[in-house]
Formats: C-alpha cells, sequence, structure tokens
C-alpha cells in the first residue's frame, strides 16, 4: 500500500528544486558577465601596435590600457609594459610585466616570458626594490602615506628616500626613513613594540551548568537533531544566495556604468588624448578602476552563490530524511491502552484492551 507523502516532505522537494533552479542561474549569470570582448580587445590591441611601431607610445599606452579593461591576455600586458618601458615609466613597467607573467587568459609562450622577464631586469636597473619585513604576526606597513598592505611584501618603488609605518594590533605604530637606491633590493625591518596592558581581574569560578535532558534517540534520520541542524544549513544557504544576488546585481549594476562611461570618455575625449591629456589619462584609470571593482563583486556573487546553494541543497536534504515517524513507539501503546467502566446493576463492569 502506498502512502502519500507528508506535507513537510512536499515542502522539503520543493525547496531543493528551488535551490537547484537558483544554482544554474547563478552560474549562468555569472559566466555571461565575466566574458571577455576579445573582439573589441584584438581591435584595440592592433590600433596600439599601429602607434607603438610607428614610435607614438603615449598614444599607444592609451589604446593598451583599453585593450586591457576588456582583454587583458598575457600579451596585451607585455605590450603594455614595453610600451611604460619606451616612456621610460620604470615602476609601473615592473608590476605590469608581473601582471602579464601571471596572467591566466591566453598566457605568455615560454619564450615570450623569458624575453618579458629579460625586460622586467632592464627596468629594475631604474628601481628601487623594498622587502619589509616584521617578527610581529598581522603586521601592517604604510609606505609614503599610502594603502596599508600586509606583511611579508615585497614593493617596487622609486630610488630615493621614503617612508614605511608598520603597525600591528596591541602594538605602538613604528615608523623609519629609509634611503633607496635604483637596481638595488633593500630588505626593511620593522618591530613595533608592544603597548602595556593592564592585568585583568581574575574570572569568578564557573557555575555548573544543569545537564540538558537527554532526548530520546529517533530510529529515523542519520544523526540526532538532524531536522534541526538541516533547517540552520538551509538557512545560512539562502541567506548567501541572497547576497549573492544583491552583490551579482551590484556588480552588473557596475559594469553597465563602466561601460556608459567607456560611450561617455569616447564621446568627450579623442583616441589620442591629445586635448585635455591630464584629464583623459586619468578619466581612463578611473574607468580601469570601476571596470576591476565590477569584476570583483561579480567573482564574488559567482562563490557566494555557489556556496549558499550547496548549503541550501545540504540543509534541505538533511530535513527531508530527518524524523518524520507518526507516533513514538511508547506513544502508539499508550494509544491502544484503553479501559471503560460502565455501572451495572452490582456495581461497575470495565472492559478494554492493554
Amino acid at each position: 500500500m502506498l502512502l502519500a507523502p507528508s506535507p513537510r516532505r512536499l515542502l522539503a522537494l520543493l525547496a531543493l528544486a528551488l535551490c537547484l533552479l537558483t544554482l544554474c542561474l547563478l552560474t549562468t549569470a555569472a559566466q555571461a558577465q565575466s566574458d571577455v570582448d576579445e573582439e573589441q580587445g584584438r581591435t584595440l590591441a592592433g590600433e596600439a601596435m599601429g602607434f607603438y611601431q610607428s614610435g607614438s607610445f603615449d598614444e599607444a599606452l592609451v589604446k593598451f590600457n583599453e585593450a586591457r579593461m576588456v582583454y587583458p591576455t598575457g600579451q596585451v600586458l607585455r605590450m603594455t609594459a614595453y610600451t611604460l618601458i619606451a616612456l621610460e615609466r620604470w615602476v609601473e613597467a615592473a608590476r605590469t610585466i608581473d601582471e602579464a607573467l601571471a596572467a591566466d587568459l591566453k598566457p605568455l609562450s615560454d619564450e615570450d616570458r623569458e624575453h618579458a622577464q629579460g625586460e622586467r631586469q632592464k627596468a629594475l636597473e631604474h628601481i628601487a626594490v623594498a622587502e619589509v619585513v616584521s617578527p610581529v604576526a598581522d603586521a601592517e606597513v604604510s609606505i609614503d602615506g599610502g594603502v596599508a598592505e600586509s606583511l611579508p611584501t615585497k614593493i617596487y618603488l622609486e630610488p630615493g628616500s621614503h617612508s614605511f609605518v608598520v603597525t600591528a594590533p596591541g602594538h605602538a605604530p613604528i615608523e623609519r626613513e629609509q634611503e633607496l637606491s635604483a637596481g638595488q633590493q633593500t630588505t626593511v625591518e620593522l618591530e613595533p613594540t608592544p603597548l602595556p596592558e593592564d592585568a585583568p581581574p581574575p574570572p569568578p569560578p564557573p557555575k555548573p551548568k544543569p545537564k540538558p535532558p537527554e532526548e530520546p534517540s529517533s530510529s529515523f534520520g542519520w544523526f540526532p537533531g538532524q531536522g534541526i541542524v538541516g533547517l540552520a544549513t538551509a538557512g545560512a544557504g539562502a541567506a548567501l544566495v541572497g547576497v549573492a544576488i544583491g552583490t551579482g546585481i551590484y556588480g552588473a549594476n557596475l559594469r553597465t556604468a563602466v561601460q556608459n562611461n567607456i560611450d561617455a570618455h569616447y564621446s568627450s575625449y579623442d583616441a589620442t588624448c591629445t586635448q585635455n591629456r591630464d584629464s583623459c589619462l586619468s578619466d581612463i584609470a578611473l574607468i580601469n578602476s570601476d571596470g576591476e571593482r565590477a569584476q570583483s563583486y561579480q567573482n564574488t556573487a559567482l562563490v557566494t552563490g555557489i556556496t549558499g546553494g550547496s548549503l541550501l541543497a545540504v540543509g534541505t536534504l538533511l530535513f527531508l530524511f530527518s524524523d518524520d515517524s507518526p507516533l513514538a513507539p511508547q506513544q502508539e501503546g499508550a494509544e491502544k491502552a484503553r479501559v471503560q467502566c460502565l455501572p451495572t446493576g452490582l456495581g461497575f463492569g470495565c472492559a478494554g484492551s492493554f
């Protein structure tokens, strides 16, 4: 005899189907948003190469920067770095070569990689390399008032004097002025001083906690409390899915804004930035930054959505296969133990079953 599924299991199956559908939608949307524009990137890179070969390095840099926004391949990044070398912008060139060597999209061949490493060595002859370290855990360094970075770190800098400020939780900041020379790597080691701590009063002895009543074990499910664990896991997964959807929408809106800014840039400036050069280059840098932020939000939405969907699926399965018995054995026995007593001519007569 077939029994109809309980309403709770029907709801669990519906939630599982919704979870799988959400995962499919999130994965498809994230993949579509993260696709690069290869056709536009190749066109921009081709225009940049034309300027580069004719010696118009400023114009070539503008085009290469536009190409790397939509098509950041190893070759595009490598040629961007070579253009920076031609303009003697050594620090930016060294950083960009590092990006080219680490590119995941169409990485460099062994021959191009070897050539790029040689060009990086040429750039390093004109700049200083500072390796900042500290024996204190969770230490960070700020150079010349810039954004703090976690230690240890290796940084490309212009030759000359630079200010290094190292901070760490529970420690006083320490600062040092360091003279750096071109073509040399200098190790800067700073150890912040621990701040004095007042001795805290001894904690009171813990009160003994009453033992919780033991719950009767269930013959259903894989472990005790499986239904509660499933609900909690599914709830956490649903929350992460909601965060992923919100983050994905924000990233998509930001990408749309970036495209609008690119269109506005082309309508306000010429392709070579011959007029209002500083404003034009600043606008390009701002658009590059927004594009990277949009990509970061979309990647975060993808990871968070997949994680949340997985948690939602696991929680739903745990809840689906948890204890769903109609009555415990003791309750069934209580239902069967019935005795009925009625008055008779000689007293009371009782009948029933135990």
